[in-house]
């Protein structure tokens, strides 16, 4: 671009120079100065010349200047790296997600991972079946979902789990289906029974877990084949994961987790231990879609960051899944 632009100014120059230097000799005739300074052979040399000269130098000052590279390198615009998720093979999957920190956004990514599955995905010719237990909170109680059907259906079946558990679930637009779970209503051995009764009817099941049931944690991850745990930028959730991956790396269980960071901002400061403490992860990014639970949950949203960045998650995650419906040209 800067060769061209010297081009053509060197073009301009010449074009005027030569202009000039024949209407001073057309012009010589009636110019007695003119035509006596051209009977000398060297004079219209000297003068086209210094023509020329001026005319390069008038035009260099009069045309744009092309912007010179500063000395500084250009400030980077802040880029979210491809997520490092660890896959799920078993047939149906189970993915446990466990919030480091009250407020991580757990339930959302939970329920929003379903969301996408059920939306995007194609598994033998049709959409994919999920469900997602979703603990009773703010998102659920916006969308109008209740947890007094499975509450009651626990009070009431004390030992054991049938399968008409499933006709408490309500099913989301997208195709996705949602047991609302009220804090307290699922121990541990209840939730081995409902998982082993899920697993027969639906194609993934995303469970929800609250930080700070121990119990109900234990029992999550044992059930699942992946636990995702949904941190912030922040020290509280550094500190609360390092005992998962204490015993992560001590049992050789880091292929089954991944660290979701979510709500990354250009300004975000994220701790260095708490990247440290899992090979895979991945960066979630804020937007200010995800900060309104009466709108279209993220994944659906082609304008969503924290959507698209959920996308690449799941179709990491459960490429037998989210794998798109093959379009063949007639």
């Amino acid at each position: 671009m800067l060769m061209a632009s010297r081009t053509i100014r060197l073009a301009a120059a010449l074009a005027i120079g030569v202009a000039l230097a024949v209407a001073a000799a057309i012009s010589s005739d009636n110019i007695r100065v003119v035509d006596r300074l051209l009977t000398l052979s060297w004079v219209p040399a000297v003068i086209l010349a210094l023509l020329l000269i001026a005319v390069a130098t008038a035009i260099g000052f009069t045309l744009p200047q092309p912007a010179m590279p500063s000395g500084k390198p250009a400030q980077p615009e802040p880029v979210v790296p491809s997520p490092t998720v660890p896959e799920c093979r078993r047939k149906p999957p189970v993915i446990s997600v466990h919030g480091l920190e009250p407020q991580a956004g757990c339930t959302s990514i939970a329920f929003n991972l379903a969301v996408e599955v059920a939306a995007a995905g194609m598994i033998d010719g049709r959409r994919p079946r999920p469900i997602c237990l979703l603990r009773a909170g703010a998102l659920t109680g916006t969308v109008g979902l209740d947890p007094k059907p499975f509450t009651d259906y626990c009070r009431s079946h004390v030992a054991t789990v049938g399968d008409e558990v499933i006709e408490l679930a309500e099913r989301h637009p997208s195709g996705c289906e949602v047991l609302c779970v009220a804090d307290g209503a699922l121990d541990g051995h209840r939730l081995r029974l409902l998982v082993s009764v899920l697993r027969r009817f639906y194609d993934l099941v995303v469970i929800d877990c609250p930080p700070g049931d121990r119990w109900l944690t234990d029992s999550a991850f044992d059930a699942s084949e992946v636990s995702l745990l949904v941190g912030l930028p922040s020290e509280q959730s550094a500190a609360a994961a390092v005992p998962w991956s204490d015993m992560s790396w001590r049992y050789g269980l880091d292929a089954r987790f991944g660290l979701l960071v979510n709500r990354v901002t250009a300004k975000s400061t994220t701790p260095q231990m708490l990247l440290a403490a899992f090979a895979n992860r991945a960066l979630i990014p804020e937007d200010a879609v995800t900060n309104n639970p009466l709108e279209l949950p993220w994944v659906l949203r082609p304008n969503s960051l924290a959507g698209q960045g959920l996308s690449e998650l799941v179709a990491m995650s459960v490429p037998d899944l989210a794998a798109k419906e093959e379009v063949h040209a007639a």
